[in-house]
């Protein structure tokens, strides 16, 4: 066997050893780098590192080195507004890759992104919804993106109406939402009436 003691079986180990290779594969994290980097190119808080190209292959990735922070630091000793400009801009790229680029980065570990400056950046002060007042930002290096997924547009649309009916306060409309996202296996899943 697995040398677990049957532990795991083998289909799980297949699809386990199947998501380690495409993790280790540097080709491919650099293609998500350039499609993340593309998407995120007007947004200034927002930094992903250039793929130096020329020394890089399938088992090295080289990209620019970012100068930062990293957030254990900063939630150690970083001041409260510090903290909430920077929660601000990894909130943004989490809400925006999906929402209005389709992209998702699936591994959204504390120690893939850098504080490169804690100062509000008024370049950056967009709000997600056009017409809300947008908080100052601070720039944040993502780093990782080995594990990159691509919604369909079905899914983002769903997304969207998820989240605008949550904004909205919308109860309807997000019990609606999560039925069509496939959250919940019944448009009836909230009725309180029953």
């Amino acid at each position: 066997g697995s040398g677990l003691g049957g532990a795991v079986d083998e289909a799980a180990l297949s699809t386990l050893r199947t998501q380690l290779l495409a993790e280790l594969d540097y080709r491919a994290e650099a293609a998500n780098l350039l499609r993340m980097r593309r998407a995120f190119a007007r947004e200034p808080a927002v930094v992903i590192p250039r793929v130096v190209s020329a020394l890089s292959s399938a088992r090295v990735l080289t990209m620019e080195r970012l100068h930062g922070r990293a957030l254990p630091v900063l939630f150690a000793a970083g001041a409260a507004g510090e903290r909430a400009r920077v929660a601000s801009t990894i909130l943004r790229f989490a809400l925006r890759g999906p929402l209005r680029h389709g992209l998702v980065n699936a591994d959204p570990n504390p120690g893939n992104y850098l504080v490169l400056s804690g100062e509000a950046n008024p370049k950056a002060a967009v709000a997600i919804v056009d017409r809300d007042p947008a908080p100052p930002l601070a720039t944040v290096g993502f780093i990782d993106f080995g594990c990159v997924a691509e919604l369909s547009e079905k899914v983002r649309e769903a997304d969207r109406r998820l989240f605008l009916a949550l904004i909205r306060r919308d109860g309807e409309g997000l019990r609606h939402a999560a039925y069509q996202a496939g959250l919940v296996p019944s448009p009836k899943a909230f009725d309180t009436k029953s």
